[in-house]
């Protein structure tokens, strides 16, 4: 099934740092940050219960592919929200409780 995506924005300003941050390193790197987290999100939200539970309640993780960042959503029956974007390196429980 199908779910409609939600990506709140505190969750849009962190993959904005984040590329902002690597086309910094290198032009067009951010690009390729950025498409690699939306792939992802978009298995989320094609099958969301084949990511992993990592925090109670029922929010789940996802290990982006060659970059080291975290994408935390929950989901609902009819969509799937998308709560931050983090990099491995923070503490991923702390800045979600801030947000809840």
């Amino acid at each position: 099934m199908k779910r409609r995506l939600v990506i709140r924005p505190e969750a849009y300003n962190d993959l904005s740092g984040a590329r902002d941050w690597y086309e910094a390193k290198r032009a067009g790197l951010g690009g390729e940050m950025a498409t690699a987290v939306l792939q992802k999100i978009r298995d989320a939200r094609m099958r969301p219960e084949s990511f992993p539970i990592r925090l109670n309640p029922g929010i789940r993780r996802i290990l982006i592919d060659r970059f080291p960042f975290a994408v935390y959503f929950y989901s609902r029956d009819d969509a799937v929200i998308v709560l931050g974007i983090f990099h491995t390196s923070q503490d991923h429980e702390r800045l979600l409780y801030k947000r809840k």
